[in-house]
């Protein structure tokens, strides 16, 4: 869009110098051994301006007199026409296509950023899902595995096109609903930051999980069971003491 926007100032910018041309420079444009210049009507000094001006120096092109001869230096006339050719030459030949130059290399390289980032998007989460690539490479079989297998975008593309090819009124409950968003361009059937291989990992870490605090539970009960047990025995052979030396003072009392 900024390439058109800029094309219809430059013909604007041209139309001016051909109106220029047209108004003070109408005798100048001759057929030459370089150009063919014409300039009868408004048109022609347009075309003349346009074939001529974008793809040389239409200043140098341009002679003095009709006859390709020089005239007397008259101050006025030649540096008007110094001002003419040279901010032709910057506004147009210079500053104007490199403007242009620049426009289609920078929109090359949004371009290109832009498939690089596609790219890369591809690469480092799944398009259907939206899950990083790297926890399928940690937690299941392979990112590459899933993007073929389980969430195949191309696979959905199939989907979609199946869907629009048979009748309406064959469409099951699920087709039809997804067939209804299609049409709304609506995405929410894709599954969002799902996977079914993560959640039959996510499932096995929990039974793990499980069976680890299940583990802890019967080593704590144990432990405690033999905590109990070593408090009873420390306690029996207490009891024991304490009745062997009240047994040793009844005795004293009694010899006494």
């Amino acid at each position: 869009m900024s390439l058109f926007w800029l094309s219809v100032l430059g013909v604007i910018v041209l139309f001016i110098y051909a109106v220029i041309s047209f108004a003070f420079l109408q005798n100048n444009y001759v057929e030459t051994d370089d150009a063919a210049l014409y300039c009868a009507n408004l048109g022609q000094c347009m075309y003349s301006v346009l074939r001529y001006g974008l793809t040389d120096n239409l200043g140098i092109l341009i002679p003095f007199e009709r006859d390709g001869s020089a005239p007397n230096f008259t101050a006025g006339v030649f540096i008007a026409r110094l001002i003419f050719d040279i901010s032709f030459f910057i506004i147009v030949t210079t500053i104007g296509l490199n403007i242009v130059f620049g426009i289609i290399v920078d929109t090359f390289t949004e371009l290109r950023e832009e498939r690089n980032k596609i790219e890369t998007d591809q690469k480092s989460k799944c398009f259907i899902c939206d899950v990083p690539s790297y926890d399928f490479d940690r937690r299941a079989k392979g990112f590459s595995k899933h993007i073929k297998n389980d969430h195949n975008m191309w696979n959905y593309v199939y989907y979609s096109l199946y869907l629009d090819s048979i009748d309406i009124g064959d469409h099951n409950a699920i087709q039809k609903y997804v067939y209804e968003l299609m049409l709304e361009n609506n995405t929410r059937f894709f599954p969002q930051e799902e996977a079914r291989c993560l959640i039959n990992e996510e499932d096995s870490v929990d039974k793990i999980d499980e069976l680890e605090e299940k583990v802890e539970e019967i080593l704590r009960y144990f432990r405690e069971k033999e905590h109990k047990k070593s408090l009873s025995v420390k306690r029996q052979e207490q009891n024991k003491w304490e009745e062997e030396v009240l047994k040793g003072q009844s005795s004293s009392y009694t010899t006494s």
